[in-house]
């Protein structure tokens, strides 16, 4: 298939005429859309968006608003200005543009008027970074300019207000001529006029002068005082060929710069003087250079044609230049020899940076032409310091070049004399060189072309090259070894690459890093598990416009990884965002953090006002003494209203409860401030400031205050501390003060009160303590005053004071004096007056030593015990040095009895026993007036050190001994073992001791006969006591123990009880009837089998099935009836009678217990209206120092009297038994069944905190169930006496106790039930109390009323029938049946 031809009309005649006047039109509408579009409101927002952001130069970017008039010709801006990085620094305002735009046909900007109504100057631009001069594409001629200047003092130093008028001609080619007439508004006569014509015609000439009375912005401008005197004059005529130059500033007295010179085809000379100190604006040249710099230039003919020997020098206090050689300046060309060059300065850190420690020469050749020249030189620099690593000298070879407007650096450089430590050290060694060559190409971009350097545990090499198409690339490879001489644990290495890209100029730049360990260790143990041996460095950033985009930053090792992302932005700005995760557990200190741990945070703000904000998430941090658990910490640097560099907070949870604590902190010289402190963990609460200096408090203001938790057990403390700073050093005021308060650290000591007080200087601190408490042994309080003095990290503490312990009154005999830290000996000095013995103390560790002496004459031996009396005679050594301890103690006790017992029970003895480092060898004997007699000898093997100071048995360890006892048991089991327990009878003991500690060895035997034993806790007492044993080695064989209760129960019970760790025991005890326990609160008599046992660890434990024959227990509620429970807070407490917190752990022998506890029926429960039988299945473990209790006690039958009416207890009740009365939860319901409604009482709850609930069918309101229960009738029926009864009731039922009228009368007469009816208006009131004779038969009197007394007994058969007989006082008799069914 062919397509047709189509011919295009051939454009002669009419088609020409028809072209040509279509493009005379377009060409037309064209020009007319120019001229006149760009002066329509939409052609004037454009020309105003393109100029948005224009940049000028150096100086910043352009933004205009509010073009008018007519843009061809008569252009006007309502206003402009100029931005740089901080913002506006300059603005214009109402300024008008008359110009000639057809002139820039012939590449002319002819301006006939500029002018502005006002020019501010608010601050000096901050200049970008210099970019190669271009050529001005357009010539530009101001025929007049004229404006108002205001610069501020951010500017000139002093505000400033001008009259400006002018003009200006600036060739394309080269020239420039300007007029320019400056007159102040605010100080009249100041001025500045200037006028100059360079480079048109060969003419040189400058006429400059300005003039402030009294200073002014002028003057400010230039960096000068604004407040002195400020004249200039600058004088410049001449040509090319010749001429001359003259100028002289002066400011106040000074003269900051003066200069004259002059030349001619001859040659010429020039000479200045320059004061850098004296402008605000050279300031930072005077400290690199000195205050003032003169410089000399001089030049005349030289032998070769058409140049000149020229010799110029600067000199300033810290640099010194020459320049000579052969050249002609007006050409711009030197001689083939060039010009020789040298420089050298005493201190080149003021320069370069305090890296330079010392002085530095560089010297070099100049060669070539304006636009082709070289510079080939050497240079040399001594100590240079870079923190740990110091190096003696570094010196090259440096060549500078340019050549068709490029400019090439290219070096050589070597350093000698290396030494230090750490990382840089390790990697530069004693002689690093490198080489480097760098070009700045014709549109000012970088190319790094070459960089290599070489270490002892460094090589590194780059290279860089320009491609086809305009883009730069720099890669290059390091490898980082010798790692191991950085540091004590580091090793291996790092080796990895780089890149650096851009495609074209104005392109980003595009950065790679990838970098991995090989055998890597930093030396940091915590670092080195977080990254392990092989670390992984990932780095992808970008660089444009100034600012840096870091698309991923990862670094990934064995237990942690962290990524980073983020942008610096342009001036320094900051968005940043990282996270990390880490497998624990970390160590700081004494801090350790468990599990895992993840965080996250954002860097941002400013390079120069950076904020960082960090969170993180940890399982565990075990704090000392305070562990805790899912914290959460975040942390933030900033600068905050009052100056704090930070904040700190962390939320967590401990096993006091939840964890919190955040304050402000600022880094501060030699500390740290911190301000805002609120912290609240393990029942401590801190609130203040506190300064730190040396890790010691330097000044604070902080409330405090302690309860239940990690340094109590009970009890609170609460004060305050203030330190501040005084003339002669800080000033302590300390006050602390504590109620009821148990230390945790310390078992078995209560202080009821006491109280810190500390006010003084701190080098030398008054103190004063007073406190009273419990212990273990009893009561005790102490007063006593004295001083800490303090020098330096070393304290001294001296204390006098007195007290009583027990029943022993106590005081010191000369002042007390302790001393410890400061590197020194921890010393103490201590003479007591106790009772009427003594006390003596001396002691002193340290330098590797220890040497203690304690010695005690006739002390009380209720000291130690106050169930005992009697005294003791002792004297206690030690002493040794380093890992060897020796000692020796030898002890008389006098008349040693059980407190409260004759002196005819008492006993004498005496202990002796010596240390020599692992043995300690002990000898005690003890006899009294009745024909006791005891001793007893042992060598135990024992861990002892002086330094540190350490003594302990080695359970492990062989030992060997003897004991023998004949006599009455109880004083030595006083002695020995007393509490609440009780052992008499006579014994007769001998036995050999071998093995160790852990697994004993015993041969021997021991006999009591007549013995009796009591449990005063439990009521437990067993007479006619005794015991045949044999000690058999490794095992006890007991081949008889018996023992009554006196009640008709008896307790026997043989077999071996294995002492070996492993080893099986046989012992077993019968029970026949036996009564366990026999006190106030219960009596439980039992039946069954138990097992003495000795595990695997060495503890002795007690197994057994016990059937319990019967128990009684006495419902009597911590409460009594009547009494409202109430918060009692107690103030004046008297000091305690006894130990009222935390026991202490037991004396003697510990056993485990695992007893299961059953019975059918026959645990009753009676008393407060309750009247149960229940059985039981439950089982005693824990220990008998610490018992447990667990299982359920089911309702059998029973009742419940509430409020005189008897409630009928429903079987399916039941009590979960545990240890304390608080976690005994309670499930029963009792129901009572009246004519006119069934009313049920429900109890929950705990033993502790019972919940009573009533209901009926039908539901009533619970004062309408119990009128009716009680009284069968309405309450609005309700006589005075039933109505008070009600009150009463409801009041016991809401658990509020109140005024319990019945329950006070029931307790009264003993009886278990009592009732009051009637009283109303018919006046009959009947009165009625009963009491269960048997636990089936109720027998119950009543009186008063209608039918007059009468006499009721009931007999209940069964739980649900009971057969009741009634006779009247006028002989009615009735049998009645009373049967009952649940449905």
């Amino acid at each position: 298939m062919r397509l047709p031809r189509f011919r295009l009309p051939s454009l002669k005649g009419p088609w020409l005429i028809i072209t040509v006047s279509l493009l005379a039109v377009l060409v037309v509408a064209a020009g007319l859309t120019v001229r006149y579009g760009v002066n329509t409101g939409p052609g004037r927002a454009f020309l105003e968006s393109r100029l948005e952001g224009l940049k000028l130069g150096r100086f910043g970017r352009l933004h205009v608003e509010g073009l008018s008039g007519d843009l061809w010709r008569d252009l006007k801006i309502r206003r402009l200005t100029i931005s740089d990085e901080k913002g506006v620094w300059l603005e214009g305002r109402n300024a008008e543009l008359v110009w000639r735009s057809p002139r820039l046909v012939s590449r002319r900007l002819f301006v006939d008027r500029l002018t502005a109504q006002r020019v501010i100057i608010y601050r000096r631009p901050i200049l970008s970074a210099p970019t190669p001069p271009r050529p001005i594409p357009l010539s530009v001629q101001i025929e007049t300019a004229h404006l108002t200047l205001e610069t501020l003092p951010a500017f000139s130093y002093q505000a400033g207000l001008f009259d400006i008028a002018g003009n200006l001609d600036v060739e394309r080619n080269g020239g420039t001529k300007t007029r320019i007439q400056t007159r102040s508004l605010l100080h009249l006569g100041d001025y500045a006029n200037i006028a100059f014509d360079l480079g048109g015609k060969k003419l040189m000439a400058l006429t400059a002068d300005a003039s402030e009375a009294k200073g002014g912005a002028l003057a400010g401008a230039l960096g000068l005082p604004a407040d002195q005197t400020f004249k200039l004059t600058a004088r410049l005529s001449g040509t090319v060929k010749e001429g001359r130059f003259n100028l002289v500033t002066t400011s106040g007295t000074t003269t900051p710069a003066q200069a004259t010179g002059a030349w001619n085809a001859a040659g010429g000379n020039a000479q200045g003087d320059i004061s850098l100190a004296a402008s605000r604006l050279t300031t930072p040249l005077a400290r690199m250079f000195g205050d003032r710099a003169r410089f000399t230039v001089t030049g005349a003919k030289a032998k070769t044609k058409g140049l000149y020997a020229l010799e110029a020098r600067a000199d300033a206090e810290n640099l010194s230049a020459t320049v000579k050689g052969e050249a002609n300046v007006g050409q711009q060309t030197t001689g083939p020899a060039g010009l020789a060059l040298t420089a050298r300065t005493p201190n080149l850190g003021r320069i370069a940076g305090p890296v330079f420690k010392g002085g530095a020469q560089a010297q070099g050749v100049f060669k070539g032409v304006a636009k082709d020249w070289k510079i080939v030189g050497s240079l040399a620099g001594d100590k240079l310091d870079f923190g740990p690593y110091d190096l003696a000298r570094a010196s090259g070879t440096v060549t500078v070049g340019r050549k068709d407007r490029e400019t090439t650096i290219s070096g050589k450089l070597t350093g000698q004399g290396g030494s230090g430590s750490g990382y840089l050290a390790a990697l530069l060694g004693g002689a690093p060189t490198a080489v480097v060559e760098l070009v700045r190409l014709k549109d000012g971009r970088l190319l790094m072309k070459r960089l290599d350097a070489n270490g002892v545990g460094l090589k590194v090499q780059g290279s860089g090259d320009r491609g086809i198409l305009g883009g730069l690339n720099f890669k290059g490879q390091a490898q980082l070894t010798n790692l191991k001489a950085a540091r004590a644990g580091a090793n291996g290495g790092i080796s990895g690459g780089w890149s650096a890209s851009q495609a074209a100029a104005g392109k980003p730049w595009l950065f790679t890093v990838d970098a991995r360990g090989s055998a890597y260790a930093s030396g940091w143990a915590e670092l080195d598990r977080l990254l392990g041996p092989t670390p992984h460095l990932k780095l992808a950033a970008s660089y444009a416009d100034g600012a840096v985009s870091l698309g991923d930053g990862r670094l990934e090792g064995k237990a942690g990884q962290m990524q980073a992302k983020g942008v610096l932005g342009k001036g320094g700005t900051l968005g940043f965002n990282l996270n990390w995760t880490a497998e624990g557990p970390f160590h700081a200190g004494p801090v350790e953090i468990a599990g895992k741990a993840k965080g996250d945070g954002a860097l941002t703000g400013t390079l120069g006002a950076p904020r960082a904000d960090l969170n993180a998430d940890f399982d565990a941090i075990d704090l000392p003494r305070l562990p805790l658990k899912a914290a959460h910490v975040t942390l933030s640097f900033l600068r905050g209203p009052n100056g704090t560099d930070g904040q700190f907070a962390i939320t967590a949870t401990s096993a006091f409860g939840a964890a919190r604590a955040k304050t402000a902190f600022n880094f501060m010289p030699g500390g740290l401030d911190l301000t805002g402190l609120d912290a609240d963990a393990g029942g401590v609460q801190a609130k203040g400031a506190l300064s730190l200096r040396r890790g010691l408090p330097s000044t604070a203001d902080l409330t405090v205050a302690a309860g239940p938790g990690v340094l109590l057990t009970q009890g609170s403390a609460s004060g305050m501390l203030k330190i501040v700073d005084a003339a002669g050093g800080p000033r302590v005021d300390l006050d602390i003060t504590a109620k009821n308060a148990t230390l945790r650290d310390v078992a078995g000591v209560r202080f009821d009160t006491a109280h810190l007080r500390a006010n003084g200087p701190l080098s030398q601190l008054p103190v004063a303590i007073q406190a009273q408490g419990v212990t273990g042994p009893g009561p005790f309080k102490f007063d006593s005053t004295g001083t800490v003095t303090n020098k330096g990290d070393r304290y001294q503490v001296a204390l006098d004071g007195a007290g009583q312990f027990v029943q022993l009154n106590f005081k010191t005999l000369e002042t007390g004096q302790f001393a410890f830290g400061g590197g020194g000996d921890t010393t103490a000095h201590l003479r007591l007056a106790m009772g009427k013995g003594k006390a003596a103390l001396d002691a002193r560790s340290g330098s590797g030593s220890a040497d203690i002496l304690l010695a005690l004459e006739g002390v009380e031996l209720g000291v130690v015990n106050e169930d005992l009396a009697g005294q003791i005679d002792a004297k206690l050594t030690l002493r040794g040095q380093g890992t060897r301890l020796g000692g020796a103690l030898e002890a008389t006790l006098n008349d040693a009895r059980a407190r409260g017992s004759s002196k005819n029970a008492s006993m004498d003895g005496t202990v002796k026993a010596t240390l020599n480092d692992t043995v300690l060898d002990i000898t005690a004997q003890a006899s009294n007036d009745k024909g006791l007699q005891a001793q007893a000898a042992l060598t135990l093997p024992v861990e002892a050190s002086a330094a540190p100071l350490h003594l302990a048995i080695a359970r492990r360890q062989p030992m060997k001994g003897w004991f023998k006892a004949n006599g009455e048991v109880k004083p030595l089991w006083d002695l020995l073992v007393g509490g609440e327990r009780s052992l008499s009878g006579n014994v007769t003991s001998q036995a050999t001791l071998s093995g160790t500690l852990a697994d004993p060895r015993i041969v021997g035997d021991a006999r009591l006969d007549g013995g009796a034993f009591e449990d005063g806790q439990t009521g437990l007492k067993l007479k006619d006591v005794a015991l045949q044993a044999d000690f058999n080695d490794s095992a006890i064989d007991v081949s008889r123990v018996q023992g009554s209760d006196g009640r008709g129960g008896s307790m026997t019970g043989s077999g071996r009880i294995s002492l070996v760790r492993e080893g099986t025991s046989s012992f077993r005890m019968d029970l026949k009837q036996f009564t366990l326990i026999n006190n106030e609160t219960a009596m439980a008599i039992a039946s069954g089998q138990a097992t003495l046992n000795r595990d695997a660890a060495g503890k002795v434990r007690l197994e057994g099935a016990l059937k319990v024959d019967r128990a009684d227990i006495a419902a009597d509620p911590p409460t009594p009836s009547g009494v409202t429970p109430m918060d009692v807070i107690e103030i004046n407490k008297p000091p305690s009678k006894g130990l009222t917190l935390q026991p202490a752990k037991a004396r003697g022998l510990v056993v485990a217990l695992d007893v299961s506890l059953k019975a059918s029926r026959g645990i009753f429960i009676e008393g407060r209206g309750l009247n149960a039988e229940m059985s039981l299945d439950a089982r005693v473990g824990g220990t008998t120092a610490d018992p447990t209790l667990e299982g359920v006690a089911r309702l059998v039958r029973g009742e419940y009297d509430f409020a005189g009416k008897r409630f009928q207890f429903d079987n399916r009740g039941a009590v979960y038994l545990a240890s304390r009365a608080d976690r005994i939860r309670l499930d029963l319901t009792a129901t009572r069944d009246d004519p006119t409604l069934t009313a049920v009482i429900r109890v929950r709850g705990t033993a502790a905190k019972p919940e009573i609930t009533l209901t009926s069918t039908p539901a009533l309101p619970d004062d309408e169930v119990l009128s009716r229960v009680l009284f069968g009738s309405s309450a609005s029926q309700l006589s005075p006496l039933e109505a008070a009864q009600l009150a009463s009731g409801l009041a016991a039922l809401a658990g509020g106790g109140g005024f319990d009228v019945i329950g006070g009368l029931r307790s009264l007469t003993g009886l278990d039930r009592i009732a009051f009816a009637g009283g109303g208006a018919s006046g009959a009131m009947t009165i009625a109390g009963g009491k269960y004779i048997t636990d089936d038969v109720y027998l119950e009197i009543i009186g008063g009323g209608r039918e007059g007394p009468a006499a009721q007994v009931e007999w209940r058969v069964k739980k649900t029938l009971s057969i009741v007989s009634r006779v009247a006082g006028q002989g009615d008799a009735k049998l009645s049946v009373r049967w009952r069914k649940d449905y």
